[in-house]
């Protein structure tokens, strides 16, 4: 599976595989320019230390992966309007408002977040609708699995409050895959390879493999 992705979805896997690893979110995302070459990239650090990180935030609940991606912009070098923001789950509303403001006018995501994904806020505002943002929806759905599963399989390991709902919210819109996240979550082989050390290619292709598998 790995080889079949195209590079800017190698690069948020790798660096969502980082995440998870830390214990923060495994949400990524990496800005492409016109020529399609990766320029910036950014992960979730909710958990992560803010010392030595420069131009990213740390540490908090502000600490998004979009976020952290339009942040490590050189706005002097660019051609914002050319840009593509690659994310693998669907920006909320704070990363949403941000890619608004930064003038980005393309987004692609790999998966639907069907608690908090806001892309339909594009739509709802005159501002919103003024700034043409095209926001693209998953085009791989062997990607989309691994993803949700990926998050299914860290949320029950969070010990959120909220844990249950979200999740419920999650499996309105894609039970076959939550299911799927819930199955391998029980196994606990993610967390495995987490501790083995594998790496971000090898474990896609793990997660790929025991989705397949639960069919």
């Amino acid at each position: 599976m790995w080889d079949s992705l195209e590079k800017p979805w190698q690069t948020c896997l790798e660096l969502a595989w980082e995440s998870y690893c830390e214990g923060s979110v495994p949400i990524a995302a990496a800005i492409t320019d016109a020529e399609g070459c990766i320029i910036t990239q950014g992960r979730n650090l909710r958990l992560a230390s803010p010392a030595g990180r420069r131009n990213q935030i740390a540490g908090g609940p502000l600490a998004h992966a979009e976020i952290n991606a339009l942040l490590a912009l050189d706005w002097t070098k660019v051609d914002v309007y050319a840009l593509e923001l690659f994310t693998l789950v669907e920006p909320c509303p704070l990363c949403v408002g941000a890619i608004c403001m930064a003038g980005v006018k393309t987004v692609r995501y790999a998966a639907p977040d069907a608690w908090a994904g806001s892309t339909n806020l594009l739509d709802l505002s005159p501002y919103f609708r003024w700034k043409q943002i095209g926001a693209f929806p998953p085009e791989n759905p062997e990607l989309e699995t691994v993803v949700h599963i990926l998050q299914v399989d860290h949320m029950l390991a969070s010990g959120h409050p909220r844990t249950e709902q979200v999740v419920q919210k999650w499996n309105e819109s894609d039970p076959e895959n939550i299911r799927k996240g819930r199955a391998i979550h029980e196994t606990g082989e993610i967390r495995r390879m987490a501790s083995r050390g594998m790496t971000a290619r090898e474990s896609v292709e793990r997660i790929h493999e025991l989705a397949r598998k639960l069919r």
